[in-house]
């Protein structure tokens, strides 16, 4: 093809046609202009191709993880805490109203004091950073996944390691000396539901400011946890909804 090329510049300048020359080499230069911006063109689609794919794989990995760490939520977390604040409760109003003790409070002693902390999947957002944020391409939905664990889960995990710190000392030095046998581990977990604390003077309890003040205390502190826990909840599923919304748009 550059031959034929340059075999028609050759006789349009042997039979001095320089007008023809000019025109024809001003062509031929469009033709390389055009043909470059079409093999541009051409590797731009085969670029957009590509992140598209990579996007789409990224975006259902962190479908996949995000309905697993809600899951573990909905199913472990927030029953636990829960459970922390009904047996709170029950412990509370025994002790308030002087009532005598009973075998069931036992469970209630344990259950008041639980704890957890969240675990979530870290392997897609990582893959995500590794690559590249920009790699998705909804700006909406970009802040909304950055926001959630960069924002929410961190806080939701660092309150997690201050209820844990707590629970350490209400342990060693509040239930310690005050119940005739800790057959946990530390921290008692979502794995440690069975078991009991028995207190050694139950009508002491009642007048013990120091247990008093850590029960209430504890409470509280799992109240404000349990609230992160919901407001995390409802981000999870607002995040993996965008995630349903923009795979359809993309695989459409």
């Amino acid at each position: 093809m550059i031959l034929f090329f340059k075999r028609i510049r050759q006789k349009l300048l042997i039979n001095k046609k320089f007008g023809k020359y000019f025109l024809y080499a001003i062509g031929e230069i469009l033709i390389v202009i055009i043909g470059i911006l079409v093999a541009v063109e051409v590797n731009n689609s085969n670029e957009t191709s590509k992140n598209k794919s990579i996007e789409i794989s990224i975006l259902k990995a962190l479908k996949e993880e995000l309905q697993d760490d809600l899951a573990t939520l909905q199913e472990e977390d927030l029953p636990l805490l829960k459970e922390v604040l009904v047996s709170s409760d029950i412990i509370a109003n025994h002790i308030e109203k002087d009532l005598p003790y009973n075998d069931s409070l036992a469970y209630h002693f344990l259950a008041s004091f639980y704890t957890t902390h969240i675990i979530y999947n870290k392997g897609a957002i990582t893959t995500l950073r590794s690559i590249g944020v920009n790699i998705i391409t909804n700006e909406k939905l970009r802040n909304q996944i950055i926001r959630l664990y960069d924002e929410e889960f961190d806080f939701l995990d660092y309150q997690g390691v201050s209820q844990d710190n707590y629970h350490t000392h209400v342990r060693n030095f509040i239930l310690f000396n005050r119940f005739d046998e800790l057959s946990f581990d530390d921290p008692m977990t979502v794995a440690e539901y069975d078991g009991e604390l028995v207190p050694l003077d139950f009508d002491g309890l009642k007048n013990d400011s120091d247990y008093l003040f850590h029960l209430q205390s504890y409470k509280n502190l799992t109240s404000l946890y349990l609230g992160i826990f919901i407001k995390t909840e409802s981000s999870i599923s607002e995040v993996i909804s965008s995630i349903e919304e923009e795979l359809k748009r993309l695989e459409a």
